[in-house]
């Protein structure tokens, strides 16, 4: 038998320090960060009370360093009672860059409050 720290038995952590004063910025560095852009305005028009439950985005046309991004989002239907027992809103999300390009699109279903 192993003895194993508390420290090896825990989980991997994921240090976003670096990362999340970046939010809203227009920013480089690939693809990568571009869906989460659209997840996390998402998050902050949902509130303290509401999350985003499920989201579905594709990428369309890279984003390169110096772009700027335009997130804009389209309500498209509602569910009073969802599977979670929350009122859910499912809304069409776009992403652009500067020269009107589309970087990503996709669709989201946030929680919002009663």
């Amino acid at each position: 038998m192993t003895n194993r720290t508390a420290e090896e038995n825990q989980a991997p952590r994921l240090d976003l320090s670096d990362v999340v004063h970046r939010v809203g910025e227009p920013c480089g560095g690939g693809q990568l960060w571009d869906p989460c852009t659209a997840t996390d305005y998402l998050a902050y028009w949902a509130g303290h009370d509401g999350m985003v439950r499920h989201s579905k985005m594709t990428f369309r046309s890279p984003s390169f360093e110096g772009d700027v991004t335009y997130v804009d989002g389209e309500i498209s239907g509602k569910q009073p009672d969802s599977a979670w027992g929350v009122p859910l809103i499912s809304i069409k999300v776009q992403m652009t860059n500067q020269e009107g390009a589309v970087v990503v699109d996709g669709t989201a279903e946030v929680e919002v409050p009663l």
